[in-house]
Formats: structure tokens, sequence, C-alpha cells
């Protein structure tokens, strides 16, 4: 099933990555969305479940300087290849500087909704067996004689 609210696109970027200040090494991000990334790692096993991240990536500009975009995440998964990230910011311009980077990167805002079932195709259940009847009754009020 899957959990994300984004939309992911697969991409080819090298990263930074810091995990306590302390840089993780080789980092390329291979997919991402408004919402998380995919980083691949030389060395996964030093990440863990729910640490906090930071992540540097390469910006491009219309003038051709170098910038850079800078996060904070939390890990939310890890396999043999990488980590899974979860960005903890929310704002527009946060989402905007991703989709620069990714291209076409959209927020899936709604939810699928489930499938309507029309009331034509519904069959009543027949109960098989002898039918029993209940009849509940109030209790009857009981007459003081003093």
């Amino acid at each position: 099933m899957e959990h994300r609210l984004c939309k992911r696109k697969t991409i080819h970027l090298p990263a930074r990555l810091q995990v306590h200040q302390q840089d993780c090494g080789t980092a390329h991000v291979s997919n991402l969305s408004a919402g998380g990334a995919f980083i691949q790692l030389e060395d996964p096993s030093r990440c863990g479940i729910d640490q906090m991240v930071k992540i540097s990536l390469p910006l491009p500009t219309s003038n051709g300087q170098d910038s850079t975009l800078q996060l904070s995440a939390i890990i939310v998964h890890r396999n043999s290849k990488g980590i899974g990230i979860m960005f903890l910011s929310e704002e527009e311009n946060l989402r905007q500087s991703l989709q620069k980077i990714a291209g076409a990167c959209t927020m899936n805002k709604q939810q699928p909704s489930p499938p309507k079932v029309p009331l034509n195709n519904i069959v009543p259940i027949k109960p098989k067996g002898p039918r029993l009847r209940l009849s509940i009754h109030p209790p009857k009020k009981q007459i003081s004689t003093h």
C-alpha cells in the first residue's frame, strides 16, 4: 500500500547528508518529492530509523551560479541500498525549490476515494434455517398496597 502523499520523481542527484553533524559519505538522491526522498548511501547501517538528518541539495539557478538547498528531515525507512527520508518543513517556498530540482514534482493533496458501488448491484441476504421471533415488553409497574 502506498503511504506517500507526494508523487515521486526518479532523479540522479549528488547530495550531502549529515547525521549528528557528521558527514555520511557519498550520497545520491534516487527519487524526490515535495514530501521526502530516497537517498542511496555506501553504508546505510550508520543511519537509524527516526534519526534527524540534514541534507544539502544542489539547486539550479537561472544565472548559472551554484546554490544549495539545505533541508532537515527524519529517516522513515532504511534498506541495504539507502534511506527514505521525510522533509520536516511544508513551506510553499520549499515545495517550489524542490519542484525546480525534480521538475514535475507535485503534491497529491487528496487521498484517492474508495470506488462507488451502485445500489442496484446489492443483493439482500436471506437467512437460512428457522426464524426466531423476539418480542420485548416493558416491565409491569408494581402497585404498592400500603
